[in-house]
Formats: C-alpha cells, sequence, structure tokens
C-alpha cells in the first residue's frame, strides 16, 4: 500500500522550530564544459550553537532530518529569499526542494513568491528524495498540479541523485539531472566499470529527454576528464569550487 503524503505539522514529537537566525545560505558554483561559469546551487547550512567548540557549519542531515514538513517549508522559503538576491550576473540558481511540499498548494505559491530572480536568471528547482513521491494516486495529483504551477510560472524543474528516481523521473519532463555523487565516488581510481556506470546513468537521463546532465561530486581534474567523455554536461564538486559565501543584494 503506498504511504501518503505526511501532514504539515502532524508528528507533536517531532521539531516544529529552526533557528533561522542560525541558517545561512552557502553557494556551490557549477561550470560548463567551456569552463564558463553555469549557475550556483543554493545549499542550506546552520551555525553551531555557541556553546560548541567546534565550529563547523552544519548540513541539513544535521538539522533537517527528523523536523515536520512544515518545518521543512519554513526552511526552504528562508534559503529561497536569500537565493533571490544572487547577483544578476550568475545566470542559474537552483534551490533544492523535498517533493512532498509541493503538493501543498499553499507552499508552491509562497514559494514562486519567495524565489524571485531577474528576468535574465533561471530558476531551477531541484527535488530532492525523490523516493517520496511514490504516493497514492491522489498524492500524485496535487504533486504534479505543484509542477505545472512551477512550470507556469518560469521554474526549470530538476532530479537530485539520478538514476535513484528514475521511474518517478517519467512523469516530470525534466530538465535537468544531477548524476549521483555516488557514482562519480567510485571512478577516483579510474576503474573501467565505474567509468562505465557513470556512462551509463547519463545515457539513461539522455534516453527521457532531459537537456542538461549535471554531474555532482568531482573532486578531481581526472574525473572532471571522465564525467565529460562520458556526456556530462555540467559539472559540480570541490575540484571547482565548494560552498561558500557569496556577496548578495540588498
Amino acid at each position: 500500500m503506498a504511504r501518503p503524503i505526511e501532514q504539515f505539522g502532524a508528528n507533536p514529537d517531532r521539531p516544529t522550530v529552526i533557528e533561522l537566525d542560525r541558517c545561512i545560505t552557502v553557494f556551490q558554483p557549477q561550470f560548463d564544459a567551456r569552463h564558463e561559469l553555469w549557475g550556483v546551487e543554493a545549499l542550506a547550512r546552520m551555525q553551531p550553537s555557541g556553546d560548541r567548540t567546534d565550529q563547523t557549519l552544519l548540513r541539513p542531515g544535521d538539522f533537517l532530518r527528523d523536523i515536520t514538513l512544515d518545518t521543512h517549508a519554513q526552511h526552504v522559503i528562508h534559503t529561497a529569499l536569500h537565493a533571490s538576491r544572487v547577483p544578476r550576473d550568475i545566470p542559474r540558481v537552483s534551490l533544492n526542494v523535498p517533493p512532498a511540499l509541493l503538493a501543498d498548494p499553499g507552499f508552491t505559491r509562497r514559494l514562486t513568491n519567495s524565489f524571485t530572480l531577474s528576468d535574465r536568471q533561471t530558476a531551477i528547482i531541484e527535488l530532492l528524495e525523490h523516493k517520496e513521491l511514490q504516493h497514492g494516486e491522489d498524492d500524485m495529483d496535487r504533486f504534479a498540479s505543484g509542477v505545472r504551477t512551477l512550470r507556469a510560472a518560469g521554474f526549470l524543474i530538476a532530479i537530485d541523485d539520478f538514476p535513484d528516481g528514475e521511474s518517478s523521473s517519467l512523469l516530470l519532463a525534466l530538465h535537468e539531472a544531477k548524476i549521483s555523487p555516488d557514482v562519480v565516488k567510485v571512478t577516483h581510481n579510474r576503474d573501467d566499470d565505474a567509468i562505465e556506470e557513470l556512462g551509463y546513468a547519463i545515457s539513461s537521463a539522455r534516453s527521457i529527454g532531459v537537456e542538461c546532465i549535471v554531474v555532482e561530486g568531482i573532486e578531481s581534474q581526472e574525473q572532471s576528464v571522465d564525467a565529460l567523455r562520458a556526456g556530462g554536461t555540467v559539472f559540480q564538486g570541490f575540484h571547482f569550487g565548494r560552498p561558500d559565501h557569496i556577496s548578495l543584494a540588498a
């Protein structure tokens, strides 16, 4: 039996508040095959509490894992507002969104009102945790309606960690697929089977009509070359730049 989408704030045992004043947004660059800046991905981070000696920024898995969807929605909107202030010479900005949130029309409206770029920039909604797309028919209808609303507002749709969500992505007419860093990671020893797996993932995305293939998790020049040869069109990872702050417009 398909698992229904969790209702907003339905579980009182899960956190309902995130200290937004500790939340920051960093941006990781993405480059095309000509080594020109293609865009940035907006990534959520949280500053650790003052009593921690380790001041390393917390990643989403550290502070978003057990929150309610309602709280997660607030955090996504907070990140969207920051992402909207990137300099206008950055052509594309990607924002991570859990698919379950798009089943709520109120959230979709808030997102389209919050994630606003200039006319010369492109906003990309990157769907996370795409296994959550496996729901009952009514839930999928609401999700599909949310995707249509975003498209009508000019957003492009991407899916993260392809090909894990390949069956669900067939429903989305995707513009962009991000190849899972786990697929890229195993190519570091230049193993022929690993490189073949990367090529297969890219070919699978091409076969469903995806226009843009972002290869994520590249940490070396050798991986960059392999990703390009395998058919990747955009490249992201520590080899090109770590997530960092950029000057935002006021």
